[in-house]
Parts: structure tokens; C-alpha cells; sequence
């Protein structure tokens, strides 16, 4: 529908889904987030059709990138058009609008925020560590999250920034910090989601609100919400295990401080791409051990599968024992140790 001349137009929605409205946003436009998304299930669909050798694998993945390129073509213009955004060291960044035609920011926190421009990485559409990344993830972290339309106010941001950023309205909805999951920049990721955790969980029933009203620490009218408690209960899943097209992490994200000496944490029976996994840490930190038991289901082998030592005190890794036999595949500053290839159960014992 869009791939022809239209009335009043510029012919930048070539190729776009044609204009519709924006979840609790009805206003009928060229949104951003909803062309990104149904890329992505295109995407996908194609991987998946790809995987099996379907016969319309190929006409499903010639679409999928055919729409890919309609999308970069349609909002890099649209980009183009629009000012530069202030960040808060004084470096100015490109934008990129939640809709075509739309020359700067929008009006409220479901546009600018909840259905921006950071689903450019979230849906995978732009890697996450290129130079595109970057000017979203600064602008959203220095100017989305931190101030009225878009996130609640800091008063005071020398105070309070640290424990109230990271996070928008419906703290616990947008996942705005798998980009730094992906980007490996663990603490960032950590803040984010024990910030977004702490301001919506209600201990004495064990559940979330949809988002504090009509400020932080108050939930007068907001109700529990299903989706963002279980968008929070998967981000807490990815510290244990996280899987890529091509890699299975396990431990990527743990808190150093739950490795702490005497501990024991694990997660047992999550499914992934490549079948049912599972890892146990115990620490003996003050022995200068820690060891890892990883249990390995799988359907199909990651060409990476690589285990994270998080130690309590940064320290680097000595050596490294798998099932009794030294083992020499590790990066000693980051604390990975790959097990790529192995299956079933895997005992790890890492020195320090």
C-alpha cells in the first residue's frame, strides 16, 4: 500500500506499513517501533523457515531484507531532517524521531520513550554497539529517562540520579537495558534493572505495579501488570542465562556480590534456542575458589558456550579445572571460560 505515489506525501514511507496507531497512542502515523517490530518477525520467520529448508525460505528472507532496507532508507532521511539533541557533557548527538515526518520530539512518554528510537537496538535491527547505538542509548539515559514529558523528576540529579535513572514511566515495560546486555556492559545493566525492580515491586504482596503514581514510592491508582513483571522476572533469567543466535552465556550478568563467599545461586531448567540448560555456582571466595556446575540439555550446539566468573572482588582468574582436567580456554580479566562443544553435565572449578 505504501509502494506507490501517494497524496501528500515526500514518498519516505515507501515500503512502510501504511500509517496506524500506537497502542494507547491512536493517532494514525509512520511509527518507528511498529515498522522495527514486525521487521523483526519477518526476521525471524525467515531464520526459522531457513533453519528447516522450508520452500519459501528464500522468498520470506528476500522480503525480510527488501523491508530492512526500506525502513534504514525512510528513517536515516527522517534522521537527516531532524536538530541535533543536547547530552548532559555538552556533546550534541543525531535523533532519530519516533515516526516519519516528525521533526524532532514528540508529545509524551509513549512516543519519545516506551515506542522510540531505542527499539532500533531492542528488536536488533541496529547492532547494538554501533555508532547509531550509541547516540540513542546517551540520549535516552541523559535526556528520556531523567525529567518530565518522559520520566519521572530529579529534583536534585547530583543526589538522586544514581538511584532514580536508568528507567522511564513504566519502569519495568521497556527494556531499555538488553542493549547493554548485548554490549557486555554488565554494572549499566545491573543499575537498570534493580532501579526499574525496586521503584515498582510491593513486598507484602509480592508483585509489581505498572508504574508508581503519582510519583515514586506511591502506587495510589496504578494496577499490577502481568507483562512487566514477567519483562522483569526474564531480565533476572538473563544474569544466569542468555542466549544469542550463535552463543549460549551462562552467569554473563551475575552480581558480583551474590558470589560472595559462602554463597550458592543457580537456575536450573531454562529453555533456550538450543535446548534446556541450567548452572550452579557455589563460592569459596575466601579459599580463592569458585565452582560452576552446568547442566547442558541440548538440541542443537552453539558455536560459543561460554561460562562467567564474576568474582566478588574482581579478581583474575589462575587456572581452571573442567571435570577434573586443567583447562586452559579462559580470559582471566573477564572471568569467561569457554566449554564450547560440551554437553550434559560440566564441573568447572576456578582458582584465584
Amino acid at each position: 500500500n505504501t509502494m506507490k505515489e501517494l497524496p501528500h506525501s515526500r514518498g519516505w514511507e515507501y515500503g512502510l506499513l501504511p500509517a496506524g496507531s500506537l497502542e494507547d497512542v491512536t493517532d494514525f502515523w509512520y511509527w518507528l517501533s511498529t515498522n522495527v517490530l514486525t521487521w523483526r518477525g519477518a526476521n525471524r520467520s525467515a531464520l526459522a523457515l531457513e533453519s528447516v529448508n522450508h520452500q519459501q525460505a528464500n522468498r520470506i528472507r528476500k522480503e525480510a531484507n527488501n523491508y530492512r532496507n526500506d525502513i534504514i532508507k525512510s528513517f536515516e532521511t527522517m534522521r537527516q531532517y531532524t536538530p541535533l539533541v543536547r547530552l548532559a557533557n555538552g556533546r550534541w548527538v543525531p535523533d532519530y524521531p519516533s515516526r516519519l515526518y516528525c521533526r524532532g520530539r514528540d508529545f509524551g512518554w509513549i512516543r519519545e520513550v516506551l515506542e522510540g528510537s531505542i527499539y532500533l537496538l531492542i528488536s536488533g535491527f541496529y547492532d547494538a554497539k554501533s555508532k547509531p547505538a550509541q547516540w540513542i542509548l546517551d540520549d535516552f539515559q541523559d535526556n528520556r529517562y531523567l525529567k518530565p514529558p518522559y520520566g519521572y523528576q530529579i529534583l536534585d540529579p547530583k543526589t538522586n540520579w544514581y538511584d532514580r535513572g536508568g528507567f522511564s514511566m513504566q519502569p519495568n515495560l521497556l527494556a531499555g537495558l538488553m542493549p547493554y546486555l548485548e554490549r557486555d556492559e554488565i554494572e549499566i545493566y545491573l543499575w537498570m534493572f534493580f532501579n526499574a525492580w525496586c521503584s515498582c515491586y510491593r513486598e507484602e504482596i509480592n508483585a509489581m505495579v505498572e508504574h508508581p503514581m503519582p510519583v515514586l514510592g506511591y502506587s495510589n491508582s496504578a494496577h499490577f501488570k502481568t507483562s512487566d513483571q514477567a519483562n522483569a522476572v526474564m531480565w533476572l533469567r538473563y544474569m544466569y542465562v542468555y542466549a544469542t543466535d550463535d552463543t549460549l552465556y551462562l552467569g554473563r550478568a551475575i552480581p558480583r556480590e551474590w558470589l560472595k563467599d559462602g554463597n550458592e545461586i543457580w537456575a536450573e531448567k531454562v529453555h533456550t534456542y538450543f535446548g534446556e540448560v541450567g548452572v550452579r555456582y557455589k563460592s569459596e571466595a575466601a579459599q580463592g575458589k569458585i565452582t560452576a556446575t552446568v547442566q547442558l540439555s541440548l538440541e542443537q550446539i552453539p558455536k560459543k558456550i561460554i561460562v562467567r566468573f564474576r568474582h566478588p572482588a574482581k579478581k583474575p582468574i589462575k587456572s581452571v579445572r573442567v571435570n577434573g582436567n586443567p583447562h586452559a580456554k579462559f580470559d582471566a580479566k573477564k572471568g569467561d571460560v569457554d566449554i564450547t562443544g560440551m554437553r550434559g553435565q560440566v564441573l568447572i572449578e576456578v582458582e584465584y
